[in-house]
C-alpha cells in the first residue's frame, strides 16, 4: 500500500523523547504533537509522513532499504 511505518519507540530513545500512547484514540504523542499510531504484535508504529510532528526531524527512504532521517532546527534556536 507504498505507506512506510516507523518503529516509533527506537527514534523516541535516539532522540531521548518521551513518547505517549492512548489507546483508546491509537494516538502518539510528544512534546512535538500527536499523531495517529499502529500497535503491531506489541510495537508503536507511526506513518512516515507523521515523523515530522512526532519527533521533529524529516526523512525518506534511500535505495528502497535505508531509512534517513535528518533533524530539523527548533523554533527560536538560533544554535
Amino acid at each position: 500500500d507504498d505507506i512506510v511505518y516507523i518503529p516509533v519507540q527506537i527514534i523516541a530513545s535516539t532522540l531521548h523523547l518521551n513518547v505517549t500512547w492512548n489507546p483508546e484514540q491509537s494516538e502518539l504523542a510528544t512534546i512535538y504533537g500527536r499523531v495517529p499510531g499502529y500497535l503491531k504484535q506489541k510495537v508503536l508504529y507511526c506513518n512516515l509522513r507523521d515523523v515530522k510532528t512526532l519527533f521533529n526531524i524529516s526523512g525518506y527512504m534511500a535505495d528502497g532499504q535505508c531509512f534517513v532521517l535528518n533533524s530539523l532546527p527548533i523554533a527560536g534556536n538560533k544554535n
